[in-house]
């Protein structure tokens, strides 16, 4: 890198200054003593001047020059080594983070066992059981009889008559009826076996049987019970 332009002490006479442009020597020249702002020469007067000075001698200038040059380029050299010997610490102190692949936290799937297979039997509904009549248990009076129906199977129920009188009384089988849904009347399979076959009570006695109608696919209704064929009779619901 050369100098700027300006004066500088002529190479061949050391008590002139000579004007260099940046680039070269130049033809004008001035007095050392003479004033040290680098102003640059007027053309013509210097030119004038330089015609009647004579020349100088070019291998001391490019000499000078040359001089000038090598100090300026090792300023210049050493400004830059050391700038790039700075930029090579700041970079050698520049650290890259480690790798965190090797501290990744290994996540082994666990397989889910398989739901057990539901119990057949718990599966499958139990079957409802049909709803309890509401007439079982409890005693119906008709006349000098009192009725309760112990159990009801769809076509056979067991029954308990009770003489509630005051003088004997026998038991009618044909007057303990079942009605179905459409309002249609069954009497009860005579079973000469049976306690309630002219079953005479006493006030007081009880007699308990089985009473079994014949529906042919009828829905029951309810049983109609009399004392007597001459009765009015008592309903017991089977539904």
């Amino acid at each position: 890198m050369l100098p700027p332009a300006g004066w500088y002490p002529d190479p061949q006479n050391p008590q002139l200054h000579r004007w260099w442009d940046g680039q070269k020597w130049t033809s004008p020249t001035r007095p050392a003593q003479g004033p040290t702002a680098n102003a640059a020469p007027k053309t013509e007067a210097v030119r004038a001047q330089s015609s009647k000075g004579g020349r100088w001698k070019l291998p001391a200038a490019i000499a000078s020059v040359l001089a000038i040059g090598v100090i300026i380029a090792a300023s210049v050299s050493g400004g830059s080594d050391e700038t790039r010997s700075t930029s090579s610490q700041r970079t050698s102190t520049t650290h890259t983070p480690p790798s965190t692949a090797r501290y990744s936290t290994i996540t082994t799937a666990v397989p889910t066992p398989p739901a057990p297979a539901p119990d057949a039997a718990a599966a499958s509904p139990k079957p409802t059981a049909p709803p309890t009549p509401a007439g079982l248990g409890k005693p119906f009076r008709d006349g000098k009889f009192e009725f309760v129906v112990h159990s009801w199977d769809g076509q056979s129920a067991a029954i308990t008559i009770r003489n509630i009188g005051d003088r004997p009384q026998t038991v009618s089988i044909s007057s303990l009826y079942l009605i179905d849904t459409n309002d249609r009347k069954f009497e009860p399979e005579f079973d000469w076996a049976s306690d309630l076959a002219f079953a005479n009570l006493n006030p007081g006695q009880a007699v308990s049987g089985t009473l079994t109608y014949i529906l042919s696919g009828a829905i029951p209704s309810h049983l109609e019970l009399h004392d007597s064929m001459f009765s009015g009779g008592v309903d017991v619901p089977l539904r």
